[in-house]
């Protein structure tokens, strides 16, 4: 008598024994092929920086400073456009790369190496961590590639409002009507104000971040209020006095020291540029929209004011330049009496060909303050005349704006550390989540993206290192990095 045998049974044990032992192998083989394929990635990656760093110092070898721009599209484009080409058009315009995403942290340089335009760092970060790369890598100026770093997004936008104008790119000035409704608007700035310690009290000196509603940008202010040290360290305020959220990246307090006879100023770009009282010039005309010479009303400081409303200019004739051993700055003045974005002057060179150049942007705030404009990249030729065109976005007040044709002077800049902060607002869930003295330290340290958030009647107090004084004069330039969303009455400061 012959036993049956269920030989379909143990067809089917051994054939999902033999799947399951094909599943592992090819689960193994993939995460070998995964391994393999981060590795060659990384590698990849880190050859791309260091071919990226050799296209700067060549950059620099032909034009004696790195590229700059608002962002790393904007310098790898610069790179591309060179005559041979110094960086690879695909990569400068998607900056990705072999499942890696490179960046340049161009706002690091403002804050702690401004007027040194040898520094840059570029960074590597995987697309998809985990996937297509592990390791963040980045390199900076010496060469020396550093590896598994904590993620950096210097261009990072996701966090970030809406932040581009109806239609796309900015129009060109004389078409911002379309984009502010044709009108002047009114009612006032809106923006957080920086109060400094004067001995006594904290004092308001001015808003911060003008003209950054939604829009994140870096604001440079020359204080205009004395700073005194509070024993051995100097503090700052930052109120939010309006009904507005205002979103902080990152803080610095730059310390200038320079010569009695030297005076400094911001350019829009974040350099430090030095002038005298002497060597300023006046122009000789300057003549408006309706064919005016305001002349008088802003060649000399505090003696009179232009007001200029939306498609309002102003050309100004410095006459026939004899000589610019040391370059051209213009020394300008200006106020910030609308709360309409944009809200900017715009400064424009007649170039050779007889054509308006655009030099550079400024961004005034609620009171007086002063921008110097390096005019260097538009030089007129000897023995032309020097035209300079002012286009209003929006209602500004002009205090002066006169022509600097002296060296630049020899200056010590310190980036001073910040050494603590206190945010006022630490009484609920949300402020005990992101405005810890610790957390909100951190966040400031910073251009990451990662924000400090300040709403109305919010106060952040800031204490920054000291160092005794020389016998050099010394001012302070406090850079702001963020943006505020809203606009709204404003309430009694504390």
């Amino acid at each position: 008598m012959h036993r049956l045998i269920n030989t379909k049974g143990y067809n089917l044990v051994g054939t999902m024994v033999a799947v399951i032992i094909i599943v592992i192998l090819v689960g193994i083989a993939l995460v070998g092929v995964t391994r393999l394929k981060i590795q060659t990635n990384e590698a990849a990656a880190v050859s791309t920086l260091m071919k990226l760093a050799s296209s700067f110092d060549t950059y620099r070898t032909i034009h004696n400073t790195y590229p700059t721009g608002e962002s790393s599209s904007v310098i790898f484009a610069t790179l591309s456009h060179e005559t041979p080409p110094l960086m690879d058009a695909q990569l400068a315009n998607y900056r990705k790369r072999r499942g890696y995403q490179f960046s340049v942290e161009h706002r690091l340089s403002v804050i702690e190496y401004v007027n040194l335009p040898h520094a840059f760092i570029i960074y590597a970060g995987p697309i998809e961590a985990g996937v297509t790369g592990s390791g963040w890598f980045k390199i900076d100026q010496t060469g020396t590639v550093y590896a598994n770093i904590e993620p950096m997004y210097p261009d990072a936008t996701t966090t970030l409002p809406c932040c581009s104008f109806p239609g796309g790119e900015p129009p060109e000035p004389e078409d911002w009507s379309s984009v502010t409704g044709g009108g002047s608007g009114g009612g006032g700035s809106s923006c957080p104000y920086i109060y400094v310690w004067n001995g006594k009290d904290y004092v308001k000196d001015n808003d911060i971040l003008p003209a950054s509603n939604p829009k994140e940008r870096i604001d440079f202010y020359l204080l205009s209020q004395t700073l005194i040290p509070k024993g051995s360290f100097y503090t700052l305020r930052i109120d939010e006095e309006l009904d507005e959220i205002t979103h902080l990246d990152r803080l610095g307090l730059l310390q200038v020291e320079h010569s009695k006879d030297v005076l400094v100023a911001p350019s829009p770009e974040g350099r430090i540029l030095t002038y005298k009282t002497a060597t300023l010039v006046k122009p000789k005309s300057a003549i408006d929209k309706a064919q005016k010479n305001v002349l008088k009303a802003i060649y000399s400081k505090g003696e009179g004011d232009y007001f200029g409303q939306l498609g309002d200019f102003i050309i100004l004739d410095f006459g026939k330049i004899r000589q610019y051993e040391y370059g051209l700055r213009l020394i300008l003045s200006t106020d910030y009496t609308c709360g309409n974005n944009p809200s900017s002057l715009h400064i424009y060179v007649l170039d050779n060909q007889g054509k308006w150049q655009k030099v550079s942007i400024i961004e005034p705030h609620e009171k007086w303050d002063i921008w110097a404009v390096d005019l260097n990249q538009i030089l007129p030729k000897i023995g032309q005349e020097l035209k300079v065109k002012i286009y209003w976005t929006s209602e500004h007040k002009f205090d002066y704006c006169l022509l600097d044709t002296s060296k630049q002077e020899p200056i010590k800049i310190k980036s001073l550390a910040l050494l603590s902060t206190q945010h006022s607002k630490k009484d609920d869930i949300f402020a005990r989540l992101f405005n810890s003295d610790k957390k909100t330290l951190t966040r400031l340290l910073h251009s990451d993206n990662r924000y400090v958030i300040m709403k109305k009647g919010d106060q952040v107090l800031l204490k920054f290192s000291y160092e005794p004084q020389t016998n050099l004069d010394r001012d302070f330039i406090f850079v702001t990095e963020g943006y505020y969303i809203g606009q709204h009455k404003k309430i009694a400061s504390k």
